[in-house]
């Protein structure tokens, strides 16, 4: 058997008519190595499982009554096991878990759980082995993940040709559960991916795979059928965020092809995401934007040549705990641009300890950022046709910057402009090519 590796999101898992799509896909498929996310919301106002399990943990940190959200979990797993006619014993796991949280109350171990029990039931319906992430994803001191361990630990476990059920997100810190940051469980999938030198790593959601823009703002973006890691990288860091972004730096370095795909849609084959080298295409791939960005803008003559000017403007920042996102910079000028709504008070503070050094300084709140992402922008021909599209749009562009590797084009704006931004450019870029 193949060792490619899949992952199913929280929404695959969220009812039992799901995980029996889940099912058919991993009978139907070549998958080795299943890993599984806790079940998400099975409708709208519903609780997603990791969500209970931090609420558990809060009031039983606090000596606090918890019975009705254990109550929601055990029912919720019952339910599970109960439909897909699992046999199964839960009791013996609801006790350990319970018996953790009126002793050691671990935060990672107890939020871990859901993605525990998902796996311990799924493995049992389909007859394949239960393994595990804890017994071979290590954490060093620094809290990385130690690859040569896991790698050590993962071959001496898996030394068969059978199916391995994996629950996602966390691993072992020196003998203890540790959770990667929420949807981790990508992270899993992609170190796991590494570990078994698979070639491909699929990873199914809810959704055909990567846009050419936010669906909730453009009616039926097209699919990326191809994209490189590195416009997947640029695509999400200005908010197209399908997928944990750390897990790329596993797939990456190793030559894995990603597949986004969903769990629902069988025919749909998603998007792949490979290696630069195997990208060659001459195009723009896609669209992506956030807003709640403020921009400071400080002008002072000579700003740019004096030394020790952006390290004063830098300690300043920090001392608000405020990571600086983009910086532009002229002879005389700085365009500061900052991921925070940021709080008057804390804003008329910056402001005044900038102006005791820099000769005016600006604030602008209410900002967002696009970016315009794909290969074809080293083409001149290609960067024109985009750069003509941004200036035809009637809104003020506060900064416009390309990106060190020349694959993207990020620019702020007005936020109240964002939406119908977005929209025209998509038009102008993508569907006038139909």
């Amino acid at each position: 058997m193949k060792n490619i590796v899949c992952k199913f999101g929280g929404t695959s898992l969220a009812s039992t008519s799901q995980i029996l799509k889940v099912k058919d896909i991993v009978l139907s498929g070549k998958q080795k190595f299943i890993v599984l996310s806790a079940p998400g919301k099975r409708y709208k106002d519903d609780i997603k499982i990791t969500d209970i399990l931090i609420s558990i943990w809060n009031k039983a940190r606090l000596g606090q009554d918890y019975s009705n959200e254990f109550s929601f979990f055990i029912d919720r797993f019952n339910s599970i096991k109960q439909d897909l006619g699992v046999d199964i014993d839960l009791n013996a796991m609801y006790d350990a878990l319970n018996q953790h949280l009126s002793t050691l109350c671990e935060y990672d171990y107890v939020i871990s759980r859901g993605e525990y029990f998902m796996a311990k039931i799924f493995a049992k319906h389909m007859g394949f082995n239960f393994l595990d992430a804890k017994d071979f994803i290590v954490f060093d001191k620094d809290a990385n993940v130690d690859i040569c361990s896991s790698q050590t630990r993962f071959n001496l476990l898996v030394k068969d040709n059978g199916r391995f059920v994996i629950p996602g997100f966390y691993g072992d810190y020196f003998g203890r559960a540790k959770t990667f940051s929420r949807g981790g469980s990508d992270i899993t999938g992609a170190i796991v991916s590494l570990l078994c030198k698979a070639k491909i790593y699929q990873n199914y959601t809810d959704v055909d795979g990567f846009l050419c823009a936010d669906p909730k703002i453009c009616n039926s973006p097209r699919l990326i059928k191809k994209l490189s890691y590195s416009e997947l990288r640029e695509l999400s860091y200005t908010g197209a965020n399908v997928l944990h972004t750390e897990c790329v730096k596993f797939l990456r370095e190793n030559n894995i092809t990603l597949n986004l795909r969903n769990t629902f849609k069988s025919t749909c084959k998603g998007s792949l995401i490979m290696p630069d080298r195997k990208i060659q295409h001459k195009h723009i791939s896609g669209i992506s934007g956030k807003d709640g960005y403020s921009l400071f803008v400080i002008s002072s003559f000579g700003l740019s040549s004096s030394i020790g000017n952006y390290i004063l403007i830098e300690e300043i920042f920090n001392t608000y705990n405020i990571n600086i996102e983009h910086l532009h910079s002229g002879i005389d000028t700085l365009s500061i641009l900052v991921s925070a709504s940021l709080e008057k008070e804390i804003v008329q503070q910056i402001m005044s300890k900038l102006r005791s050094k820099f000769d005016q300084v600006d604030f602008t709140p209410s900002v967002a950022i696009l970016s315009i992402v794909g290969k074809g922008l080293k083409n001149c021909k290609v960067e024109k046709k985009v750069l003509n599209a941004i200036y035809a749009i009637n809104t003020q562009v506060y900064t416009l910057n390309k990106g060190s590797e020349g694959i993207s084009l990020i620019f702020s704006i007005p936020k109240d402009d964002y939406e119908s931004t977005i929209t025209n450019l998509y038009h102008t870029l993508f569907e006038e090519k139909k």
